[in-house]
């Protein structure tokens, strides 16, 4: 009674360890759990639990509320397959509302909404029952199993029962959300906008501008989509949904053709997603929206970002050939070849170790160490990389054999390509090319090959 809980956890725990033959060990060892909780201490009390959970000497009564106790932090902590047993074999005890409650609440979670209506329906008999949050259960339910004249009859009789509740509120923004995500923009729009009209200035009329703009996203209308992810994120910056509001109003720029608050928004997104995947995604678009805009330092910092930031990230490869690729367009040609020498160890495809050694030829082509270039191109023709790229390389390879003057090597290089692919293909006309000038400059002594910088796309 005077709320020192920590000192009456100490007093139960010294009270189960001197007597641990006693009949009240188990009672004590329940109550030390609930000080316990009180205090904060959460992974004392799920072991205090499990240990009891164990025990096969607790009266009927004790067994009960270790399992709904049990059960209860289960549900909290999302283990609704460790919690649905428990809860059936307490319902097998007694048959009592909470019981009911805490068994709808588990099978909802697990998906299976056909049995959560079952029970929150029978829980709805007991004269205890909190009809508003029960009725908002199974419309939930309902809705989630598209039951929609089920659903619609229980919002129907929510709105009598409890029309200031605000669980009416959260069941009209998760059907408006359900149709706006089915594509129902018709019935969402009636929902969502009955939700802001019936409860105005609550956080569910916020989050139902969301869902509304998703809707005008879909129907092509970025422009009011884009008022509305405005109003939602300067209403309710903190919402759960705040980071998909950027990312989505980013979409909807881009599409206008607002590269530059594309930008900001995904930049917004990136740092507010907690979902690593979303978050990688954002930064995904955002180093190609400054790509687009040929941004090449705001783009390097972005994929050099996601290379550190989502290291294991099946993308993360992608984005060192995009990190290395922008180097090179600001003539930092050293660094792009020392970010393309990373993947071939860290590539997981033959293909991206191809690509790897082509663009770390292209580096080294750029810096004048065309020796060097040669042994990065003459690795491509060997790995499976499909496409153009052996036979690039070779022609790659052939070239830097004319700037270091080797120019046998070169020859028997685009010789084999004219052989392989035929002198009348795209290939063989370059090869055959090369061929009249490096035998031309043999006979009559004149130009060269492979002048410049290669700035093509190292992606």
């Amino acid at each position: 009674y005077a709320r020192r809980f920590d000192e009456a956890a100490a007093v139960y725990a010294e009270y189960s360890d001197r007597y641990p033959e006693s009949n009240l060990v188990g009672e004590a060892l329940f109550r030390e759990a609930l000080a316990r909780e009180r205090s904060g201490e959460g992974e004392r009390v799920d072991d205090l639990i499990e240990r009891l959970s164990a025990r096969d000497d607790l009266s009927r009564n004790l067994r009960m509320k270790v399992l709904r106790k049990r059960g209860e932090r289960l549900l909290e902590s999302g283990d609704v397959e460790g919690a649905e047993p428990l809860l059936e074999e307490l319902l097998s005890m007694e048959r009592s509302y909470e019981a009911l409650l805490l068994l709808a609440r588990a099978r909802f979670e697990a998906g299976d909404y056909g049995k959560a209506v079952e029970g929150f329906t029978d829980a709805l008999r007991f004269e205890e029952a909190d009809s508003c949050e029960l009725l908002a259960s199974r419309a939930r339910a309902n809705l989630r199993r598209d039951e929609a004249g089920r659903a619609r009859r229980d919002i129907e009789e929510l709105g009598r029962r409890c029309s200031a509740s605000k669980d009416l509120a959260s069941v009209l923004l998760e059907r408006g959300m359900l149709e706006a995500e089915r594509g129902e923009c018709s019935l969402a729009d009636s929902t969502l906008t009955g939700l802001r009209r019936r409860f105005p200035g609550t956080a569910e009329a916020a989050d139902a501008l969301y869902y509304l703009a998703l809707c005008d996203m879909k129907r092509g209308g970025y422009e009011r989509a884009i008022d509305r992810l405005e109003s939602f994120l300067r209403s309710a910056p903190q919402s759960e949904l705040a980071p998909e509001a950027y990312f989505k109003l980013a979409g909807a720029h881009f599409t206008k053709g607002n590269p530059n608050l594309a930008a900001r928004n995904y930049a917004l997104a990136a740092e507010s997603f907690g979902d690593p995947e979303r978050a990688y995604l954002a930064r995904r678009n955002l180093g190609s929206v400054y790509q687009e805009l040929e941004d090449w330092e705001k783009a390097a910092e972005v994929w050099k970002e996601i290379s550190e930031v989502h290291a294991g990230h099946e993308g993360a490869v992608e984005a060192l050939f995009n990190l290395g690729f922008c180097y090179n367009q600001t003539g930092r040609h050293e660094l792009a070849y020392g970010v393309y020498g990373r993947i071939p160890n860290i590539a997981v495809s033959e293909e991206q170790r191809g690509r790897a050694h082509y663009w770390a030829g292209v580096s080294l082509k750029n810096l004048g160490r065309h020796a060097e270039a040669v042994r990065e191109f003459l690795r491509v023709p060997y790995l499976e990389t499909g496409g153009m790229w052996g036979v690039t390389a070779k022609l790659e390879a052939a070239a830097c054999y004319e700037r270091l003057g080797e120019n046998d090597e070169a020859l028997k290089i685009y010789r084999d390509v004219i052989r392989s692919h035929g002198p009348a293909s795209d290939w063989g006309r370059v090869a055959a090319e090369a061929v009249g000038r490096i035998t031309g400059e043999t006979k009559g002594g004149g130009g060269s090959s492979g002048e410049g910088e290669d700035q093509r796309d190292g992606s």
